[in-house]
């Protein structure tokens, strides 16, 4: 018994992880929340999201010290050059600590110059030889950039995102989580619908539901559930700037870690770390199923003297009735069809 408690508890926990989601998180509408300005105050204000996104994904700058925090009476305009005010201030002060880094650097390479200098001197005078030509100093000129950019990642298994983390970020970005789908489940009397909200249980009550028609089965095929992953293969496709072409690239595993866990800091950063809610996303979910036939079409229809079609209807108006919570009748527009399919399978009428 205890055995058979442990495999029913861990069906349970394979099954209410095979989710394949999709998560979709609209940047400006949350920036908007996030900063505390108005709705639609930064649709036309591209730069300043470009900025925005360079301080989170590149600097970790926390959004405490971008936001508006002044008046709630003042105007949207007003609101937006506040918090330009204050991304200007931030950008001034990182361009501030690359002009000391700069200095460092240059003072470091005049002293290693004059320290070369001095050892070739004092060679050339123990050997009675001329001094060598000491290496010239290092430059640091106002020619030097730095560039803040970083590329974005798309996932090529089931959709390919818009480059939000380059070097011109766009106003969306995709955040795609995939989970391993298994195949069984727990037996239709431990399995019941107490709260349809909860994804996690959808694949349990196919299950158990696809297990109802075990025995109907057996020259019909099998309904199961299918395994949904995520390929080795991430292909990002970006754009420079506004006047070069759409690039498209080969992710290795090392930039897909990189430019994944970039995508995680950004979210970090536009949920304050779970303490703003992500109001302006949309998770979608993928459940799949598969209808098995041993033999062809042609093999089922003749030598079972099984009609595979109706086999197919039942299934997909299974997992529909599911998924949407509703009776069959009610995801027919024809009564006949209704009749005809429950005629042939009346198991269907409790559904």
């Amino acid at each position: 018994p205890e055995q058979q408690r442990f495999a029913k508890a861990f069906r349970s926990m394979k099954l209410s992880s095979s989710i394949f989601g999709v998560c979709v998180v609209q940047l400006k509408p949350q920036l908007e929340l996030l900063l505390n300005l108005p709705e639609k105050s930064l649709t036309k204000e591209i730069r300043l999201t470009q900025d925005l996104l360079s301080l989170f994904i590149d600097y970790q700058i926390p959004s405490d010290l971008l936001s508006y925090d002044g008046a709630d009476d003042l105007d949207p305009l007003s609101k937006v050059e506040v918090v330009k005010g204050h991304v200007k201030k931030v950008f001034d002060m990182v361009d501030e600590m690359k002009d000391r880094d700069l200095k460092e650097e240059q003072q470091k390479a005049d002293m290693r110059y004059e320290q070369q200098a001095m050892m070739s001197q004092h060679g050339a005078v123990l050997f009675g030889t001329a001094a060598p030509s000491a290496p010239k100093p290092m430059s640091f000129g106002s020619s030097i950039a730095f560039s803040a950019a970083s590329p974005a990642f798309s996932a090529g298994a089931s959709s390919v995102a818009n480059d939000p983390f380059g070097s011109v970020p766009t106003a969306s970005t995709e955040v795609c989580v995939n989970q391993e789908a298994t195949t069984r489940a727990n037996s239709p009397k431990d399995t019941q619908i107490t709260n349809p909200s909860d994804i996690t249980s959808i694949p349990k009550i196919l299950d158990s539901k696809f297990e109802m028609f075990g025995d109907d089965e057996r020259y019909g095929g099998a309904m199961k559930s299918t395994t949904i992953k995520a390929s080795d293969k991430w292909t990002k496709k970006h754009q420079k700037n506004l006047l070069t072409k759409l690039e498209e690239k080969n992710m290795s595993s090392d930039d897909q870690r990189v430019e994944r866990n970039k995508a995680f800091d950004l979210l970090d950063a536009l949920s304050r770390s779970g303490d703003v809610p992500m109001s302006h996303s949309e998770f979608h979910v993928i459940i799949a199923s598969t209808h098995c036939f041993d033999k062809s079409v042609v093999n089922t229809v003749v030598q079972d003297n099984v009609n595979p079609i109706e086999k197919i209807e039942r299934s997909n108006l299974l997992v529909a009735s599911q998924i949407h919570g509703v009776n069959i009748q009610a995801l027919l527009s024809n009564a006949d069809d209704f009749g005809r399919i429950t005629k042939f399978c009346p198991m269907l009428n409790s559904f």
